[in-house]
């Protein structure tokens, strides 16, 4: 129960960033100062959300965690198309989604479950 918990927690943070950075972008404008540091703040978000959505993944296959995030990053990025503050972006995406296959694996090696 303490998983899902957690895994709703950690789904509402990341709502929550995205409906921050919505509203008032310049809060994230630090990252303009850092080298891909847009990229950087999706593949750690995103990646950070993979590890504890299959951390708290029922039974033993940690897959239902990583089709959650990537479902979680489609919609994230496709609803920027309805906010005029943001831009809907391939690089954004695909620095997601390597968030969560890095996480996944990193997961997968941690655990060394042949169900990875």
């Amino acid at each position: 129960m303490i998983r899902v918990l957690f895994a709703v927690l950690a789904v509402l943070c990341i709502a929550a960033i995205s409906v921050l950075a919505s509203l008032e972008p310049r809060v994230f404008g630090f990252l303009t100062h850092i080298p891909y540091g847009d990229k950087l703040g999706h593949f750690g978000l995103f990646g950070l959300l993979t590890l504890v959505l299959m951390w708290s993944s029922p039974g033993r296959s940690p897959f239902p965690g990583v089709l959650i995030a990537i479902l979680l990053v489609a919609l994230e990025e496709s609803a920027q198309l309805f906010v005029e503050t943001r831009t809907l972006s391939i690089a954004d995406f695909s620095a997601s989604i390597l968030g969560v296959f890095a996480a996944a694996t990193l997961f997968c090696v941690y655990r060394s479950k042949a169900v990875c």
